[in-house]
């Protein structure tokens, strides 16, 4: 099971990140802004564009253009980004939003699952969506399909690793039934 930080669940929060040796923010963006942006794979939005500082995008501009920051570096923001929304790996989401998409009947029946039981992503934040998206998809499942499920959510595309200490306290977090 991948780690989830619960407090990401609570409601859209403010993130903070760091480049070119300064912190920016972004101001709360709800599951809907996100899914935006994640469902066509326009991740390229959210850095630059989404930080409050209105000088942010200039400047990140000029970096990029003089080779200051490069396409790996807003990679690696990006991602941390998302993870800070969706308080969990940033892989762990786009794997079971591509699950969910994975046919019209797919998304449909979840999704409409979804706000049946009142998950409005206008309301909620992009953690919060992805426990009910969770939630929804795994509902009708036996043991065995469930598992089938979590392995092929929770393995980590190659290239990534996993975060070995966050692993082993979200494990032992299920072994005391938190």
């Amino acid at each position: 099971m991948v780690a989830v930080d619960p407090l990401a669940s609570l409601a859209p929060r403010w993130i903070t990140v760091t480049l070119l040796g300064r912190e920016w923010e972004i101001p709360p963006k709800k599951a809907v802004d996100w899914l935006e942006v994640l469902i066509p794979g326009r991740l390229y939005e959210v850095v630059p564009g989404w930080f409050e500082d209105e000088t942010a995008d200039d400047l990140i501009w000029e970096a990029i253009e003089d080779g200051t920051i490069s396409e790996q570096d807003l990679d690696k923001v990006t991602k941390e980004i998302i993870e800070a929304a969706s308080g969990r790996a940033w892989w762990w989401g786009m794997q079971i939003l591509a699950m969910a998409k994975n046919s019209a009947t797919s998304w449909s029946r979840l999704h409409g699952m979804m706000l049946l039981g009142g998950i409005d992503s206008n309301k909620v934040s992009l953690s919060a969506w992805y426990d009910g998206l969770y939630a929804v998809a795994t509902n009708d499942m036996d043991t065995d399909q469930k598992r089938k499920f979590d392995n092929a959510v929770d393995t980590p595309p190659p290239g990534e690793d996993l975060d070995e200490a966050a692993e082993s306290a979200a494990f032992m977090a299920i072994l005391k039934g938190g």
